[in-house]
C-alpha cells in the first residue's frame, strides 16, 4: 500500500513506528457497525495494553483481528491470537474465528481482489485466493494470524521467533478457572514474541465481566476497576510505569435483544450480566456479618488469623454466637501484629506467614476450613468474599501444578 516503514532510532531491532492515524483511517474504510467495539480508541503511543470488558456480541474478537489485518497488509506485522489453553486453539475450536469476517466480505475490503478466503493449518490462519470451483489459486506467503495457548509458553521460549510480531490478542482472558501461572505464562509469551522491541501492542478481551478475577490483581488495576461502570474507560499506570487502557463497554441492548432477554434470560442473577448486557459486573454475593444484638453477643475465640492476597489483608475472626454457633467473621485489615498468623499464597517473607491452607495437623486451621466448607463464614462486604475466593482458587491451582511436577 505504499507505506514507508520507519523504525525506532532507525533500528529494526527496536521495532516499527506505526502511523496509528493511517491505521485508523484504513480501519474506518471497512465500515464496521458503529455500535460494536472500536479497537483503535486507545492511544497506543501511550499505552501498550487495551483491556476491553463487556457482555457478549460486541465484536471484541472480530474487530481487533480486522485491525491486525491492516497492520499485516501495510507493515508486514505478524499478529498473534492467544487463549488460556492450547486445546482452545485446535481447528475444531477455532473453525469459526473468521466467520463474521468471511460472512461480511471483510477480506475483500482489506485485500481487494487479491484474496477471498482463509484456512487454518498448523495453528496459523492463511489467506487464500480460491477459484469459483473452490480450488486454491494462490496463498499468502505469511500467516495472517498465529494461535497459541498460554500453556505453551515454556515450549516457545527456546524455539519461537517473530521479528515483526507486534500485535497480540488475548481472547477470553477471564474464565471460570484461573491457573496461578496464567499471568506469568502470558508475560513469558509476550517476551518471546516481542523480544526488546518498543512497537508491540496487546488487546486483552473478555466477554465475562467478573469482578472476582485474579487478573485484575495481577495487572494491579483492581482498586481502579472496582469503581468503574459500563461505558467508562481510563488509563491506569502501574507502580513500575506500565500504562494500561481499561474500558468497560456500554451494553448493546437492542429491541431484539430485550425480547430475547425476556423470553430466555429473565432471571435476577448478576452472573448473567455477560449474557443479557444488563448490569456491570457478574458479581458473587456473599453472606454478610449479622448485625450486632445485645441479646446475642459475639465472643471472639481466635482473632489473630489473617489472609494476605494481592498485597491486601483480611482478618479471619473465629467467633461464637449462641444463635449461630461457631463461625468466622471476615473483615478488612489495614495492619498486622507481632502475634498475627498470616496465610499467604505468595513467597514466605515473614516468620508469621504460613503457606496455602496451612498444615493439616493445625487444630485451629482445620476448624476454620471446616467452617468454610460448612458455609459458616460471614463477610463485611462482597469485596472480602471475592478476595477469599480468589485466594482459595489460587492456592488450589498452585497445589495442582505442584502435584504435577
Amino acid at each position: 500500500m505504499g507505506i514507508k516503514i520507519r523504525y525506532h532510532d532507525g533500528d529494526p531491532n527496536k521495532g516499527i513506528i506505526y502511523d496509528w492515524q493511517h491505521i485508523r483511517k484504513e480501519y474506518k474504510k471497512l465500515k464496521c457497525p458503529a455500535d460494536v467495539y472500536y479497537p483503535l480508541r486507545v492511544d497506543f503511543d501511550k499505552a501498550a495494553y487495551d483491556v476491553a470488558l463487556s457482555d457478549r456480541s460486541q465484536g471484541k474478537t472480530t474487530n481487533p483481528i480486522l485491525a491486525t489485518m491492516i497492520m499485516h497488509r501495510d507493515y508486514g506485522t505478524a499478529p498473534h491470537y492467544l487463549r488460556q489453553h492450547s486445546d482452545m486453539c485446535t481447528p475444531k475450536m477455532l473453525r469459526d474465528l473468521f466467520s463474521t469476517i468471511q460472512q461480511h466480505d471483510y477480506i475483500k475490503r482489506v485485500w481487494g481482489e487479491q484474496y477471498n478466503d482463509l484456512e487454518y493449518h498448523a495453528k496459523r490462519w492463511w489467506l487464500l485466493q480460491r477459484s469459483p470451483d473452490g480450488d486454491i489459486i494462490a496463498r499468502h506467503n505469511l500467516p495472517v494470524l498465529t494461535c497459541f495457548g498460554l500453556d505453551e509458553s515454556d515450549a516457545l521460549k527456546s524455539t519461537y521467533n517473530s521479528p515483526t510480531g507486534d500485535a497480540v490478542i488475548l481472547d477470553e482472558f477471564i474464565s471460570s478457572v484461573y491457573g496461578y501461572s496464567d499471568f506469568i505464562h502470558f508475560q513469558d509469551i509476550l517476551k518471546t514474541i516481542f523480544r526488546d522491541r518498543l512497537s508491540p501492542i496487546v488487546w486483552m478481551l473478555s466477554n465475562t465481566i467478573n469482578l472476582n478475577s485474579p487478573w485484575f490483581d495481577e495487572l494491579t488495576i483492581r482498586d481502579q476497576i472496582n469503581t468503574m461502570k459500563q461505558g467508562e474507560s481510563q488509563y491506569i499506570e502501574t507502580a513500575l510505569g506500565t500504562n494500561i487502557f481499561v474500558e468497560i463497554l456500554s451494553p448493546k441492548i437492542s429491541e431484539q435483544r430485550q425480547k430475547v432477554n425476556r423470553r430466555l434470560f429473565g432471571f435476577p442473577n448478576p452472573k448473567l450480566a455477560a449474557i443479557t448486557g444488563q448490569g456491570t459486573w457478574a458479581t458473587e454475593h456473599y453472606q454478610h456479618i449479622p448485625p450486632d444484638d445485645e441479646k446475642d453477643p459475639v465472643e471472639t475465640v481466635i482473632g489473630n488469623l489473617y489472609i494476605r492476597q494481592s498485597g491486601k489483608y483480611v482478618r479471619l475472626r473465629l467467633v461464637y454466637r449462641e444463635s449461630i454457633g461457631y463461625c468466622v467473621y471476615v473483615t478488612p485489615a489495614t495492619r498486622i501484629y507481632d502475634d498475627s498468623v498470616i496465610l499467604t499464597a505468595g513467597d514466605i517473607s515473614d516468620p508469621r506467614e504460613i503457606y496455602g491452607f496451612g498444615p493439616k495437623d493445625s487444630r485451629l486451621l482445620d476448624t476454620v476450613w471446616r467452617l468454610y466448607r460448612a458455609n459458616r463464614w460471614y463477610y463485611a462486604t462482597n469485596s472480602e468474599g471475592a478476595l477469599v475466593r480468589s485466594y482459595i482458587s489460587l492456592v488450589k491451582s498452585m497445589q495442582r501444578d505442584r502435584f504435577m511436577i
